[in-house]
């Protein structure tokens, strides 16, 4: 089977560096950040104790900083 050329809207995509699903820079994501899960009474697990562990301060899941890393994916499980 021959392969086509890639089409106009594919080169634009990759010359631009498009993503569509594209990994924010977020302290859940990122190397410096560790948590707890504690069990709850009803059986189920919560996290606590958000904190980075380059400045060690408590964090959001969410929240980012200058001094991101991103976690590799594979110790992220995906």
């Amino acid at each position: 089977m021959k392969k086509l050329p890639p089409s106009r809207q594919q080169v634009a995509r990759q010359r631009q560096k498009y993503e569509e699903t594209p990994r924010l820079k977020i302290c859940e994501n990122c190397e410096h950040y560790r948590s707890t899960f504690v069990e709850t009474e009803w059986g189920g697990y919560e996290e606590k104790l958000r904190r980075c562990t380059l400045g060690g301060f408590a964090v959001k899941r969410k929240s980012s900083c200058a001094a991101h890393e991103f976690r590799s994916l594979c110790a992220q499980g995906g």
